[in-house]
């Protein structure tokens, strides 16, 4: 099952992810205290590890799941056949998190056409490298 250093370099990436290890390494160590069958604290760790995955709720949520998930694939946790529905409803669920409206750009100020914004527009006023008239 799952190492302690594997535990602590998950905590130290996402809390999410150290939560259900938490869940699962609990569960397992209760079947293996209760009747030391290994087989069932493994199956034990695994629906303790996906109880403990968050809810597909918000935007933090479902990133959270997905970095479980993505624990859980590269530990052998899931099915192979399961994976594809896991991370499709994390999509899906992502999808449907209303986004923040674009904050609008002030507009520039206009500048009349043909004058650089540098140019003063008083009648008889000089641009640099202009010599006014006498």
């Amino acid at each position: 099952m799952e190492s302690s250093s594997t535990s602590t370099s998950a905590s130290a990436s996402n809390p999410a992810v150290q939560r259900c290890i938490e869940a699962g390494s609990k569960a397992y160590e209760l079947r293996l205290a209760k009747d030391g069958d290994e087989s069932k604290a493994q199956c034990d760790f695994r629906d303790a590890y996906r109880n403990a995955m968050p809810h597909l709720a918000g935007a933090r949520n479902i990133q959270d799941f997905i970095a479980c998930v993505t624990y859980g694939i590269l530990h052998g946790l899931f099915y192979a056949s399961e994976t594809p529905r896991l991370l499709y409803a994390a999509q899906v669920a992502l999808a449907a998190v209303p986004r923040e409206p674009a904050q609008k750009k002030e507009p520039k100020a206009a500048v009349p056409s043909g004058r650089k914004p540098t140019e003063s527009h008083q009648p008889g006023a000089t641009t640099s490298g202009e010599t006014k008239a006498a």
